[in-house]
């Protein structure tokens, strides 16, 4: 929940960002019992992040994030 909570964003269309954001927190959660260390969430956690960076950059090319 707390990994959902520091991911609201400010922007309207991606309100379901957080909802996204607790799920994938459990995995990560998951990951890290099943694996008994940090190194594998964390790396997890890059990837998704790039992906995502990626996705936003495509859906808001030019002018950034709508105020």
């Amino acid at each position: 929940v707390l990994f959902g909570l520091a991911h609201i964003p400010m922007e309207r269309d991606l309100r379901s960002w957080p909802m996204l954001a607790m799920g994938v927190g459990g995995l990560f959660g998951a990951m890290f019992l099943w694996t008994g260390g940090i190194l594998a969430p964390v790396v997890a956690h890059f990837f998704l992040n790039t992906l995502n960076l990626i996705w936003l950059a495509n859906r808001y090319p030019r002018d950034g994030f709508r105020q």
